[in-house]
């Protein structure tokens, strides 16, 4: 039996998300240095503009650790899409997330959630 996990936004309150950045071709963290930077993207799907752009901060450096904050503010400025009302108003994913990494021990890279639902 399978699981499906969404990720979701909610509006009115602040949302937390931490991620582990993982150490290249591992399941291992890596460690994050101090010039390390990591930044968020909330892009839609339908034309790829950028509606939310803001740094990650790190959480624990030896554990690869860091979060984003969506404040409410931001979460209330963000689209959200509901199915019919037969379909029981399901949340319809309108972004994607881009999190761009800048790090000394992997390089550039990117990392994403296809598909973001704000509720």
């Amino acid at each position: 039996m399978g699981c499906t996990t969404n990720f979701t936004i909610t509006k009115g309150v602040d949302n937390q998300f931490d991620f582990t950045i993982k150490q290249n071709g591992s399941t291992l963290p890596m460690v994050i240095d101090a010039n390390d930077m990591f930044t968020a993207e909330l892009r839609k799907l339908s034309d790829n503009t950028i509606d939310l752009s803001k740094p990650l901060s790190v959480i624990s450096a030896n554990n690869g650790l860091v979060r984003l904050v969506i404040t409410a503010t931001e979460a209330d400025s963000l689209l959200s899409e509901r199915g019919m009302k037969v379909d029981n108003y399901y949340i319809k994913p309108v972004y994607k997330l881009l999190i761009i990494c800048n790090t000394t021990n992997n390089g550039n890279f990117i990392s994403k959630v296809d598909k973001v639902y704000v509720d």
